[in-house]
């Protein structure tokens, strides 16, 4: 069986959507995408996924794919890694090809991108529980990081909606386009300035476009907590495909400084179950990193939220090293 190589084209998008959904499925996961989303989140960063994208095919049909693309728009010496290989096909080396591919395009594009003094490196993330995944970065030089871990929580258990006070002073309003999100934009990268692969480093078009330019984007999933005319922090929700539809994901949960250490991380998290449970939902769920130096995972365990799940993060550096790098 003869396999070739080359560009992504925009004509993939449904041969790969559907090919990730097989795979997600033969891996035993829930991370189903529909094409409109993997649209989404390739467009979102600005970057041409013709140039940074490289798609394997047989028989003229795409059966694998890897891609990087810079950790933001604004940040162009990292990129973020992704990709997946049709279950059919695995153990060829198919995805070692690509990532190869996709690695050595990286530094190509950089030559006229990125000061030569600044490292390249390209960041992936492969699940604990993937032994094929995890082999695969050592075999194409990746070293592991650090994790992050996917959490639920059970809405149907007899004390899952308690609910919490809100701090003195705070309350929730409705998001208004116009009004509210560059404000939330600005919060939002205040509050994870010290966070690692900081989200500060993001434009507001492309945070725009990734958060609510989209056709199944639903506002009144989001909280936002005020205090007068100052917004104190907010929960982001979703109800993804990843889950099919069947669980709220708390995308983005924040506290800016000085409305920290009373409570209201803690209050937006119980209020946006209470929310999840009022759709219908019976799990809610929401990610963070196993390092964060925030509190969050402590937070979120006194919440009844439960490890899932352990992603591992590796990074490969393609110029310079991690001495000379500063996350």
């Amino acid at each position: 069986m003869s396999i070739s190589y080359r560009l992504f084209q925009w004509a993939d998008f449904p041969a790969l959507a559907a090919m990730w959904n097989l795979a997600e499925m033969a891996d035993g996961e829930q991370n189903i995408i529909t094409v409109e989303e993997m649209e989404r989140h390739w467009q979102a960063d600005g970057t041409n996924p013709e140039m940074n994208a490289f798609v394997a095919l047989s028989e003229g049909t795409p059966i694998a794919y890897a891609r990087n693309r810079p950790i933001t728009d604004l940040v162009l010496h990292r990129a973020r890694g992704t990709g997946r290989v049709h279950p059919d096909f695995r153990r060829q080396g198919i995805g070692a090809r690509l990532v190869e591919l996709a690695d050595a395009q990286f530094v190509e594009h950089a030559r006229a991108l990125v000061d030569t003094a600044k490292p390249l490196s390209v960041q992936r993330i492969a699940s604990h529980s993937n032994p094929g995944d995890v082999a695969l970065m050592g075999a194409t030089g990746y070293t592991h990081l650090r994790s992050f871990f996917e959490m639920k929580k059970d809405l149907t258990a007899p004390d899952a909606l308690s609910i919490s006070a809100w701090p003195p002073g705070i309350e929730l309003r409705p998001f208004n386009r116009e009004r509210d999100a560059f404000i939330i934009y600005e919060a939002q990268k205040e509050a994870f300035r010290d966070h690692f692969n900081s989200f500060g480093d993001e434009s507001f078009e492309s945070w725009r476009k990734d958060m609510i330019d989209f056709s199944r984007f639903d506002p009144s999933l989001w909280l936002l907590a005020w205090e007068g005319d100052q917004l104190a922090g907010a929960a982001l929700n979703d109800i993804p495909s990843r889950y099919q539809f069947q669980a709220g994901y708390v995308d983005s949960l924040f506290v800016r400084r000085p409305w920290r250490k009373h409570g209201l991380a803690t209050t937006l998290l119980r209020e946006s179950f209470a929310l999840f449970a009022g759709r219908g939902l019976k799990n809610a769920a929401l990610g963070v990193d196993a390092q964060n130096r925030s509190g969050a995972l402590k937070i979120y365990e006194g919440v009844d939220l439960q490890i899932t799940r352990e992603n591992m993060l590796f990074i490969r550096y393609l110029r310079g090293s991690a001495e000379d790098d500063a996350f």
